[in-house]
């Protein structure tokens, strides 16, 4: 088993901790309870959300080898549903049944139904595990192909600008090109 590298691990906390400041900043601007301290709750918000999720993405893709064969991807591919699907999973059901115990007082109420779209609509703040888990598919399987580093960034680049500019109206495919860069 390969050591952790501290900072990656600390800077990934800082991230987290970031994420967490946001929404409940985000949650109390939304609320209105603080109207004297709108503008400050807005400023903290939008100097969290303009970095903290592509720091967070970079930081988790930092130890990403590109893959030598199919034997490979399917280790990956298996290894990410422990690690990021099943969480993603288990916590979309406390999800839903948390926003069903508080019934009409949740920001975006759903309904149980909305488990059977998890595939392909992702629960408020889960999607970052989606797309995590998509970003490193799509990596993963183009590192199959294409074995210099320079030339995946540019590949996934090129997603990245189809993405941006023609309209592409499926969630993971969309977001995942987007926030990979």
């Amino acid at each position: 088993m390969s050591q952790r590298i501290k900072w990656v691990d600390f800077a990934k906390g800082i991230t987290i901790l970031l994420v967490v400041i946001g929404h409940v900043s985000l949650g109390l601007l939304e609320s209105g309870s603080f109207n004297d301290n709108n503008k400050l709750l807005s400023a903290l918000v939008q100097a969290v959300y303009v970095f903290h999720m592509p720091v967070f993405f970079a930081l988790s893709g930092f130890f990403f080898k590109t893959l030598n064969s199919k034997k490979d991807f399917s280790q990956m591919v298996r290894k990410k549903i422990i690690s990021l699907g099943i969480p993603y999973i288990a916590f979309s059901l406390v999800m839903i049944f948390m926003k069903k115990m508080g019934g009409g007082n949740v920001r975006r109420p759903i309904g149980i139904t909305a488990f059977f779209d998890i595939y392909k609509y992702p629960i408020d703040h889960l999607w970052f595990l989606y797309i995590l888990f998509g970003i490193f598919m799509y990596v993963s399987f183009l590192s199959l192909f294409i074995k210099n580093d320079r030339t995946l960034l540019m590949v996934a680049l090129m997603g990245y600008l189809v993405a941006t500019l023609i309209p592409i109206n499926i969630y993971l495919l969309q977001r995942t090109l987007v926030l990979l860069s």
